[in-house]
């Protein structure tokens, strides 16, 4: 399944591969598509779907801003790295993913996925590093696109 914003630029893609004995888990594949690319890089196969959708949909249910929250507005301000690896800038949410986001030694490419989000105007701004919060890169996206797509995500699963 694919669940994709309009201008092709922020989506979810996930299969399901396998579930528990008792079908309350289902594993597979789940994949972020950000401006035109996929992270993480490597494949999975044994990612927790139901604990990667929760988890992103409590970004919005239940923010958690590690550097606290003032107006909601992060604005157009320049942001380090650094500030944003060290949850140092108010008003932006983290964006738990789980599986995707667990960085262990040795399995780097298989996850270390982190996701923040500013509001600024009428826009997003979308932060996200793909070696555990060493490094940003930035997409700036129109006002919603990430929680649409977030909440979009479906509350139950299937295998297909």
């Amino acid at each position: 399944m694919l669940i994709i914003d309009d201008n092709l630029e922020f989506g979810i893609l996930w299969e399901v591969i396998s579930t528990s004995e008792d079908n309350s888990f289902y594993y597979g594949i789940c994949k972020i598509l950000i401006d035109g690319e996929f992270f993480p890089k490597k494949e999975r196969f044994d990612n927790t779907l139901n604990a990667i959708f929760h988890n992103m949909k409590k970004a919005f249910n239940n923010p958690y801003y590690p550097g606290g929250v003032t107006n909601g507005e992060l604005g157009l301000k320049n942001i380090t790295d650094k500030q944003l690896g060290y949850g140092e800038i108010p008003d932006v949410i983290k964006i738990d993913l789980a599986d995707i986001g667990d960085c262990f030694q040795g399995y780097e490419e298989y996850g270390c996925l982190v996701l923040y989000l500013g509001y600024a105007n009428d826009m997003e701004r979308l932060f996200y590093s793909e070696d555990n919060g060493k490094t940003f890169r930035e997409i700036k996206l129109k006002k919603g696109t990430v929680k649409k797509v977030i909440m979009s995500l479906p509350e139950e699963l299937q295998k297909e």
